[in-house]
């Protein structure tokens, strides 16, 4: 019960993180974007996240409350929100992070949030409430749209390290690969 109990508050947290940046974000003087798509892709960072939270915390307790606004003081009267009305709040983030955030490559930093993986949270998304034919499409849009593929050769500083040779698998979870320019199987 423990462990269940900081598991929801983890993702809580989150959804908390996630809901400042995006009053922060909304409430900010405009000249401290380069432009509008800096300021949408920030947005839609932050949307990202707690769509991710959510997805968690849907798929382990079913009806959850759904927090889209800063909460700026002490609140006990929480009431959980249908799973409906928490995916279609999931859907309408993803959704805004699939045109909003960078194509992967052109992300400001390795390893920040891309189309991509918007792409691939949203087929999740939409496989979780049996729309079967919308995550096909939106996985198609992963698969097909943004040059992943899955590693087959040995890649990274650490090919020799513990397993020898032979081991992409390895590769792909050893510390500094995910974010390798040639490591075309990391979505995010």
């Amino acid at each position: 019960s423990g462990y269940l109990r900081n598991f929801w508050t983890w993702n809580y947290e989150l959804i908390q993180r996630a809901n400042v940046l995006l009053q922060g974000i909304n409430d900010s003087d405009e000249a401290i974007w380069t432009n509008e798509a800096q300021k949408k892709a920030y947005l839609a960072e932050a949307m990202f996240f707690r769509a991710f939270a959510y997805r968690i915390l849907v798929s382990t307790y079913g009806d959850v409350p759904l927090v889209t606004e800063v909460i700026k003081s002490v609140k006990t009267d929480f009431v959980r929100t249908p799973k409906a009305q928490v995916f279609a709040q999931m859907e309408e983030d993803l959704v805004f992070g699939t045109t909003n955030l960078p194509a992967p490559g052109s992300e400001e930093a390795p390893g920040r949030i891309t189309q991509g993986a918007a792409w691939h949270m949203l087929s999740e998304c939409y496989l979780a409430q049996g729309k079967f034919q919308q995550a096909a499409d939106a996985a198609t849009k992963v698969i097909t749209g943004y040059n992943y593929a899955l590693m087959t050769q040995r890649f990274g500083d650490r090919q020799n390290v513990v397993f020898g040779t032979g081991d992409v698998y390895y590769d792909l979870f050893a510390y500094g690969n995910q974010t390798l320019g040639n490591n075309t199987e990391s979505i995010w």
